[in-house]
């Protein structure tokens, strides 16, 4: 005989027999008792919610047990069946599936339909699509009680797809048939469709090669698949929903054609009614809706205006210089297109006498983000914005969302609208009441717009704009954000060699409350100790460094490891103050010089302080001595005069090796100096390195 299973509830001393001999944790007596006020199978299954509701799992299965030999429980195993689901228990839940039909408790089409979606709820288990398939398969067998209907295959091609089988997907598929009862419906295609993309997606093994080819077929799948759905709908079988459409989008996504991206917009127009706002693919016209990304001809802003930019992509920019060129990224390498397309499945389809009438679906959320990732993929900005415009206006007057905020800041940095990506930060950030949108600040938020100011660097007003974006993120978020900050400087450095310095001044002011939440941090804040990590990955580039010690945390607070990169980023900061007194010629008053002197003084000293005791090296030129002071800059070094592999003097700094902080000779300054050379700094305020960041 074996133990007596002990329940969360409270227990008595003796211990009964319950039904079929089977020794339980509550006497027979005590389960009689709960029965007389338990009279019909309504009252049980309230019950046994209620018990399972505070976990008292034991108890109620002991209960529905012994009520099993006197009146129909099917809806109360169902209960615990399902419970034993959402805590991720599937064999004990297959066990209770098991002792109901022993009972003689014949399970419903709600039973199978909690097993499936159980299953499909915890795909992780290894066993959940053999034993979805087994239970599945037992619905057509001829003793079954309940046929399989659509839910239960939507159902089980949910398991197919989260377990990655598509083998099994399409096999299970193949059985359905094509109209009445048991016919697929839009929820069965929209899970097919997200099958095949997650199926493309989720292949770590195969080459660069082999991936393409699979992203290739899984469009073409696809294409195949809409072409049956349209049919269906066209006749009235079926209903076509948002969720499909962008499902099927997302999957042409994955097309590396341009017939791919520009029949998105066709699907939204072929199924929502949403004009093209740019000409098919082959139309002489269609060039000059294409915006360069440098910056674009026009621009809505959050109100819905279109409005013009601040530069003319059209024509030259005087400003722009080879590096800036060289930082831009590419649009998209597309192989030429024909001159003309054959009729694609996505056009319109024209309303017919014999044809039904359709009802288009209501875009929202997923729609705006679908289009304007598709216009980003094909560089067409001016769609784009006018696309946003005509989804965020009566009749649709979609509200955007964080998502759609955030991808159309991804757009904005794409053509360097730093003044509209702030225009749409601050309405996002202002609350409804007061005519914005009112949407909660995320780091994300602020990396994204800051990023776009670093790559409009070479416009005279970016620095103001990042200015903006850093008054932004002190006032909505509770800690700094260590990436925007790094931004933040990298956008400072660019202006200050091709602009005033006036700007780059103002910058540093509006940095210093941020710089003091960072100097706090440092001191006395969640900082852990400094790791054990080889102190030379401090002076890597950029790009080579351990992300974990480059990064902050999700959260936006920077501990452990990021204390280095909060110094090496207040280190910057020194070097840009010293660039302001070798430029002292631009009208600085002998005040306002001594002023920033004093406060490059105090943050050197911080900076320093902070180094030695994290036990990180700092190198000391000494004035007029022309000797270099190393400590514990590299462990294990022998010639103290020895200089790392390609360290150099910076170009147009005679007398001064590459640094971050220079002064000029003979004024008793300290220079700190990160081992670094210029080229290294350069990439460190990399925008395209900083997007990728993001």
């Amino acid at each position: 005989m074996r133990d007596t299973v002990m329940g969360p509830a409270k227990m008595c001393e003796d211990v009964g027999e319950g039904p079929q001999g089977r020794m339980t944790a509550y006497p027979r007596a005590e389960l009689e008792k709960e029965l007389l006020y338990l009279p019909d199978p309504l009252k049980l299954a309230e019950n046994t919610l209620n018990l399972l509701r505070q976990d008292e799992h034991i108890k109620a299965l002991e209960i529905v047990r012994y009520a099993s030999r006197k009146m129909p429980c099917t809806v109360s195993w169902n209960h615990i069946i399902d419970y034993d689901m959402s805590k991720g228990r599937v064999t004990p839940a297959m066990k209770t599936y098991n002792e109901m039909k022993k009972r003689a408790q014949p399970p419903d089409a709600y039973t199978f339909t909690i097993l499936l979606r159980g299953l499909a709820a915890n795909h992780q288990y290894p066993q959940s699509l053999p034993r979805a398939l087994s239970v599945y398969n037992s619905m057509y067998a001829e003793n079954s009680p309940v046929r399989p209907s659509i839910i239960h295959t939507n159902a089980v091609l949910k398991v197919c797809s989260r377990a990655n089988d598509i083998d099994a997907l399409f096999e299970v598929a193949a059985k359905l048939p094509r109209r009445g009862k048991g016919a697929p419906d839009n929820l069965t295609f929209t899970t097919i469709i997200n099958a095949i993309w997650n199926a493309a997606l989720n292949n770590p093994l195969l080459s660069a090669e082999q991936h393409t080819a699979k992203r290739r077929e899984a469009v073409r799948q696809g294409r195949r698949m809409w072409e049956d759905i349209i049919g269906r709908w066209r006749v009235g079988d079926m209903l076509v929903d948002e969720e499909m459409i962008c499902a099927m989008a997302r999957l042409l996504i994955l097309g590396d054609t341009p017939e791919d991206c520009d029949d998105i917009l066709s699907l939204f127009e072929q199924t929502m009614g949403i004009p093209r706002l740019i000409p098919r693919l082959g139309d002489p016209t269609r060039q000059t809706h294409l915006t360069p990304s440098r910056a674009p001809a026009l621009l809505s802003s959050p109100s819905g205006t279109i409005e013009a930019t601040e530069t003319d992509p059209t024509q030259p920019n005087p400003q722009s210089t080879n590096a800036d060129r060289e930082e831009t990224p590419a649009p998209p390498s597309f192989p030429s297109a024909p001159a003309s397309l054959p009729p694609s499945v996505f056009t319109p389809l024209p309303l017919t006498p014999s044809s039904l009438p359709r009802s288009h679906p209501r875009p929202s959320h997923q729609t705006l983000s679908a289009l304007i990732d598709a216009c980003t993929h094909m560089s067409a900005v001016r769609a784009a914005s006018s696309y946003w415009t005509l989804l965020t206006s009566p009749p649709h007057s979609i509200i955007p969302d964080a998502e759609n905020l955030h991808m159309y800041l991804r757009l904005l940095r794409l053509s360097r609208a730093s003044r509209h990506a702030v225009s749409l930060l601050n309405s996002m950030l202002l609350p409804r009441s007061a005519g914005g949108l009112g949407i909660a600040a995320q780091p994300k938020t602020f990396r994204i717009a800051m990023s776009t100011c670093v790559r409009d660097a070479y416009n005279p007003s970016a620095a103001s704009h990042a200015i903006t974006v850093l008054n932004a993120m002190a006032a909505h978020l509770e800690e700094p954000d260590l990436r925007v900050c790094e931004m933040f400087v990298a956008a400072l450095e660019k202006a200050a060699k091709t602009g005033s310095w006036r700007p780059v001044l103002a910058g540093l002011d509006a940095l210093e409350p941020v710089l003091a939440n960072l100097r706090s941090l440092l001191s006395y804040g969640a900082f852990g100790p400094a790791d054990t990590a080889p102190q030379e990955d401090l002076y890597l580039p950029a790009g080579r460094r351990h992300p974990s010690r480059i990064v902050a945390r999700k959260d936006g607070s920077v501990t452990g490891s990021s204390a280095r990169a909060v110094l090496l980023l207040l280190r910057r900061m020194v070097g840009l103050y010293d660039r302001g007194l070798e430029r002292r010629r631009e009208g600085f008053a002998r005040e306002e010089a001594r002023a920033v002197r004093a406060r490059r003084e105090r943050l050197s000293a911080f900076v320093e302080r902070r180094s030695r005791a994290m036990g990180l090296g700092v190198q000391r030129e000494e004035s007029g001595a022309g000797t270099a002071d190393t400590a514990g800059v590299r462990a294990g070094a022998q010639d103290r005069h020895a200089r790392r592999p390609g360290e150099g003097r910076s170009p147009g700094r005679k007398g001064h090796a590459g640094s971050l902080g220079h002064v000029r000779a003979g004024r008793g300054l300290k220079v700190l100096r990160l081992g670094g050379t210029e080229r290294a700094r350069e990439r460190e305020s990399d925008p395209a390195f900083e997007m990728g960041r993001v």
